[in-house]
């Protein structure tokens, strides 16, 4: 997102990560805060929020929000201690807590309280089409085909693989396809499965793309097998566009089209999947509301 950032006026700043040097990352964040004088910083990076909520602290920044958007969770005595030391530089230097989720609210906050702020989408750009479900499937040449649809950055959280190992049993029920729509470091290693269940024209992955709503219209089914996830903004997109979506019994968030199914049963998948008929309309929070406790937080008013 770097390019519309800065094309939108933004200034980005390319620091080290705080794992790779945490004094020069607590120091260049204390340094900006004070020469550009900010009211506010407003956190999104888990327990890394922390640095941020002490950084914060020192530059005497009056507004510090610490917000939650997962419930992952990392073994390992090292990953505890500093879990531990960041909850407390939370607990002690941030104004506001905020979470997507309850669940990740309990994981970056434990017991302390803190403000539920669901994800949302601007609805309208999500609707379904029928001219952009004829375009895409055209372009990718999908005809008549059952088109299961994936969209997040590709590597191992989100758990690709596991679609390409239902595909062969889901093409026993009928013309089944993979769309996946995103990039990442992954993309060699779902490229190597591909060729070795012969799946090569079964499976686009597409890569990136800036205008969603055609390709979800193109898509029959949704699904999301991740490892773990807070409020997963394509679910909501995918719902939009009226897609029965199908999730990992690691994501939270559910309406009447989302059905969660264990990753530790693949059968489960290939008979929901292969009896799924139509798209189920779908009412997902719109940003606008969503947004509105913030900017009351911020001072200001929703736009």
């Amino acid at each position: 997102y770097e390019a519309a950032l800065l094309d939108r006026g933004c200034q980005i700043f390319h620091w080290p990560k705080p794992g790779e040097n945490c004094g020069k990352y607590l120091k260049n964040l204390v340094n900006l805060m004070k020469k550009e004088e900010y009211c506010g910083v407003h956190a999104h990076n888990m327990f890394g929020c922390g640095l941020c909520m002490l950084a914060g602290r020192l530059a005497g920044v009056p507004l510090r929000i610490a917000h939650a958007h997962s419930e992952l969770r990392q073994g390992g005595f090292c990953r505890r201690v500093y879990e531990t030391a960041m909850a407390c530089l939370i607990r002690r230097f941030a104004t506001h807590r905020l979470a997507c989720s309850a669940e990740s609210g309990r994981r970056l906050f434990g017991v302390s309280q803190w403000r539920t702020v669901p994800n949302g989408i601007r609805r309208e750009d999500f609707v379904f089409t029928p001219a952009g479900r004829a375009r895409i499937r055209r372009e990718l040449g999908l005809n008549q085909a059952v088109v299961i649809g994936h969209a997040g950055h590709l590597n191992p959280v989100k758990n690709q693989k596991y679609l390409l190992e239902l595909l062969p049993k889901l093409r026993k029920y009928g013309d089944f396809r993979l769309l996946f729509l995103g990039d990442g470091p992954d993309r060699e290693m779902l490229s190597e499965r591909i060729l070795k269940l012969n799946l090569k024209e079964f499976v686009i992955l597409y890569g990136n793309v800036e205008e969603m709503a055609p390709f979800y219209s193109a898509m029959d089914i949704f699904c999301l097998p991740s490892l773990y996830e807070g409020m997963p903004l394509a679910l909501l997109e995918a719902r939009c566009s009226g897609l029965p979506c199908f999730v990992s019994e690691h994501i939270r968030y559910r309406d009447a089209g989302i059905k969660a199914l264990p990753l530790s049963d693949p059968d489960a998948w290939v008979a929901e999947l292969s009896a799924i008929e139509g798209r189920i309309p779908g009412q997902v929070p719109d940003i606008r509301e969503t947004l509105a406790p913030i900017y009351e937080i911020y001072g200001g008013n929703s736009p």
